[in-house]
């Protein structure tokens, strides 16, 4: 199943919220390992633009794209799951 798209191919509802905290956790590390929005995509076969949005939580990384941004910066892809509002103990 795709990701929930509205007006114009905007990600919607939690696909968005999604979106939004992978992208931020995409822009920390790039920073990090001092890698531009351009070196990063060169290193994973895409483009300044795709790497801007998915920053930008205007685009839903898949899991093989976290994987090559993982391996690129040197870094392991790991996957959490924590408690949040409503958490069956």
């Amino acid at each position: 199943m795709g990701a929930e798209r509205g007006v114009a191919g905007s990600i919607t509802g939690a696909d968005a919220q999604t979106a939004s905290v992978a992208g931020d956790a995409i822009a920390r590390l790039r920073t990090a390992v001092r890698l531009t929005q351009s070196e990063l995509g060169s290193l994973i076969g895409t483009d300044q633009a795709n790497i801007a949005r998915l920053e930008t939580g205007r685009s839903l990384a898949t899991s093989r794209t976290l994987e090559r941004i993982a391996e690129a910066t040197g870094h392991e892809l790991a996957i959490d799951f924590r408690p949040g509002l409503g958490a069956k103990e």
